[in-house]
């Protein structure tokens, strides 16, 4: 990475862990509902080499609700997370509805995110249709963004056959936490690794089976990844997954994969170990702290540590960053909260806007 590259991408990263704290504590935008992605900061790095725009000739995503930094590196701006969690008309998401994390933006081609879990992998191959018919010129593709328990859903195993049959420009991203809301892998059922489910069809993945034999076969249709990318165990004994707490290895991994899905406009499954920051939601925490027992993951602070050892950025430099983030985001708060609040539960139900070429009339 150029020194300006690892500037911008620190930038994105400390906007989403700073907009996350900001929405997990409680009372600042009215008490809403948290949800978080505390530690997948670097997802904002697959959101910067999105194709963001409106249509089919623009890139998709398909995410849940702790895509919160795939959005930022997007672009997606911080008032809109601010207003859905206060309520207020402007919210473009849910209208005011507060269905916290629940994303939606016509204009970033943002799929609206549904409150059954793993119904974006349904909606991800489906745009992947549209796309591989209508667009055969580019290089765009649909990504769907999973946590780990949510492929425990027949929709995963769907989405995987029919993307591996009709080869289409699906990249399924995974970020493997280990659990379920509050139920860790010891307790339930799940693959090695949710990599292991795409063996069968022959789906290219950036995770590696320990066992030889297998990693051979696995090699024999799956892209290289650069050396420098490091691997975790799976939660379960089997497979090696990318470490999705270290920046260069989710950089250099998610470009293998963009690059292999634009050109060869085939599926890929890149699977990251991540960690989850603070608990699953306010329902469960509601002090909204990070997690003492997980701050060795940080990968924020991995990160701000690499970037001070090579120089790149200086203690103050980041000090001021964070001070100026802080500052920004307290002031979009009153702004956001001195508008209108969302009183009509109706509104905006039904798309309102203009027709355009291609929607039903």
């Amino acid at each position: 990475m150029s020194q300006e590259t690892q500037v911008k991408i620190y930038e994105k990263m400390l906007l989403a862990r700073q907009l996350d704290s900001l929405l997990s504590q409680p009372r600042i935008l009215g008490n809403p509902f948290y949800i978080g992605s505390t530690f997948e900061e670097p997802l904002v790095i697959l959101g910067m080499q999105m194709k963001v725009g409106e249509g089919v000739g623009y890139d998709v995503v398909a995410p849940y609700y702790r895509s919160l930094p795939l959005l930022i590196g997007m672009g997606l701006p911080a008032e809109s997370f601010m207003r859905q969690a206060a309520m207020r008309e402007g919210d473009p998401f849910s209208k005011g509805r507060q269905m916290v994390n629940h994303f939606s933006e016509p204009d970033f081609n943002v799929v609206p995110v549904s409150s059954c879990v793993t119904v974006e992998a349904g909606k991800g191959f489906g745009t992947a249709m549209v796309q591989k018919m209508r667009t055969d010129d580019t290089e765009v593709l649909t990504l769907v963004h999973l946590g780990d328990a949510m492929c425990a859903e027949a929709d995963f195993w769907v989405m995987l056959q029919e993307v591996a049959l009709r080869e289409l420009p699906v990249l399924i991203l995974i970020s493997n936490n280990a659990a379920g809301i509050h139920t860790p892998y010891a307790s339930g059922s799940a693959a090695p690794c949710q990599s292991a489910w795409g063996v069968g069809v022959e789906i290219a993945t950036s995770s590696k089976p320990d066992n030889a034999h297998l990693a051979r076969y696995v090699q024999a249709y799956s892209p290289d990844l650069p050396t420098s990318v490091k691997f975790k165990p799976s939660p379960r004994p089997g497979w090696q997954i990318v470490d999705g707490s270290d920046v260069n290895s989710v950089l250099a991994s998610s470009q293998v994969a963009f690059d292999y899905i634009r050109k060869q406009r085939k599926p890929f499954i890149l699977e990251y170990r991540t960690e989850r920051g603070r608990h699953h939601s306010s329902s469960s925490n509601p002090s909204g702290n990070i997690l003492e027992t997980l701050i060795d993951a940080d990968p924020l602070a991995h990160f701000e540590a690499q970037l001070l050892s090579e120089g790149v950025l200086s203690a103050q430099q980041i000090a001021d960053m964070k001070v100026y983030i802080d500052t920004e985001l307290m002031q979009k708060v009153e702004s956001v909260k001195s508008e209108p609040a969302a009183l009509d539960a109706v509104s905006g139900m039904y798309y309102e806007g203009v027709w355009r070429p291609g929607m039903p009339a």
